[in-house]
């Protein structure tokens, strides 16, 4: 049995565009992610008050989309799928 993954970085908090393009990759290639690995700038900030707390110009500090999944209004396919101890 194949395992296939998804290694994804640079996120910063766009939860939902990362989903679309392993959701596309799928299905251009009629295979199932297993898990995604997620590598790099997640940032996962859960409202305004976290981002204050973040070391960056303003122009970079955006608060994404993470709310709502944190909050549990959003859900994915890949979420509490698999867990990897390293």
């Amino acid at each position: 049995m194949d395992i296939y993954f998804a290694a994804i970085g640079d996120v910063h908090g766009r939860v939902m565009k990362m989903l679309k393009i392993v959701e596309q990759w799928e299905k251009e290639n009629e295979l199932k992610i297993s898990f995604i690995l997620q590598v790099g700038d997640f940032e996962p900030h859960r409202s305004v008050d976290d981002l204050r707390t973040v070391y960056a110009p303003s122009k970079y500090k955006k608060i994404g989309d993470f709310p709502s999944f944190h909050s549990n209004h959003k859900q994915n396919k890949y979420q509490g799928k698999r867990i990897l101890k390293l």
